[in-house]
Protein backbone atom coordinates (compact mmCIF):
# COMPACT_ATOMS: atom_id res chain seq x y z
CA UNK A 1 0.00 0.00 0.00
CA UNK A 2 2.84 2.40 0.83
CA UNK A 3 4.43 1.76 -2.57
CA UNK A 4 1.15 2.40 -4.36
CA UNK A 5 0.74 5.66 -2.46
CA UNK A 6 4.31 6.72 -3.26
CA UNK A 7 3.88 5.91 -6.95
CA UNK A 8 0.66 7.91 -7.09
CA UNK A 9 -1.37 4.88 -8.12
CA UNK A 10 -3.58 4.66 -5.01
CA UNK A 11 -5.77 7.35 -3.51
CA UNK A 12 -3.86 9.17 -0.80
CA UNK A 13 -6.77 8.88 1.62
CA UNK A 14 -7.01 5.07 1.38
CA UNK A 15 -5.69 3.49 4.58
CA UNK A 16 -5.12 -0.04 5.87
CA UNK A 17 -8.32 0.35 7.89
CA UNK A 18 -10.23 0.89 4.64
CA UNK A 19 -9.03 -2.47 3.36
CA UNK A 20 -11.30 -4.24 5.84
CA UNK A 21 -14.27 -2.58 4.10
CA UNK A 22 -13.07 -3.94 0.76
CA UNK A 23 -13.11 -7.46 2.20
CA UNK A 24 -16.47 -6.88 3.87
CA UNK A 25 -18.11 -5.61 0.66
CA UNK A 26 -16.66 -8.49 -1.34
CA UNK A 27 -17.83 -11.08 1.17
CA UNK A 28 -21.33 -9.58 1.29
CA UNK A 29 -21.54 -9.63 -2.52
CA UNK A 30 -20.34 -13.23 -2.67
CA UNK A 31 -22.93 -14.32 -0.14
CA UNK A 32 -25.78 -12.37 -1.72
CA UNK A 33 -25.15 -13.56 -5.28
CA UNK A 34 -23.68 -17.06 -4.83
CA UNK A 35 -26.80 -18.84 -6.09
CA UNK A 36 -27.93 -16.39 -8.76
CA UNK A 37 -24.72 -14.91 -10.21
CA UNK A 38 -21.55 -16.51 -8.79
CA UNK A 39 -19.26 -14.16 -10.75
CA UNK A 40 -20.98 -10.91 -9.67
CA UNK A 41 -18.19 -10.22 -7.18
CA UNK A 42 -15.78 -9.75 -10.10
CA UNK A 43 -17.81 -6.84 -11.45
CA UNK A 44 -18.06 -5.30 -7.99
CA UNK A 45 -14.31 -5.58 -7.43
CA UNK A 46 -13.63 -4.01 -10.83
CA UNK A 47 -15.74 -0.97 -9.90
CA UNK A 48 -14.15 -0.80 -6.46
CA UNK A 49 -10.58 -0.99 -7.79
CA UNK A 50 -11.31 1.67 -10.41
CA UNK A 51 -12.49 3.93 -7.59
CA UNK A 52 -9.28 3.42 -5.61
CA UNK A 53 -7.06 4.75 -8.38
CA UNK A 54 -5.53 8.11 -7.60
CA UNK A 55 -6.71 9.59 -10.90
CA UNK A 56 -10.38 9.21 -9.89
CA UNK A 57 -10.23 10.94 -6.51
CA UNK A 58 -13.31 12.68 -5.14
CA UNK A 59 -13.42 14.04 -1.62
CA UNK A 60 -15.06 11.58 0.76
CA UNK A 61 -16.37 12.75 4.10
CA UNK A 62 -15.50 10.44 6.96
CA UNK A 63 -17.90 10.00 9.81
CA UNK A 64 -16.67 10.94 13.23
CA UNK A 65 -16.85 7.86 15.32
Amino acid sequence: MANAHQQGALREDFTPADLSYVFWFTTATLQATADTDPDAWRRGIAFLLDGLRACTVMEIRRSKG
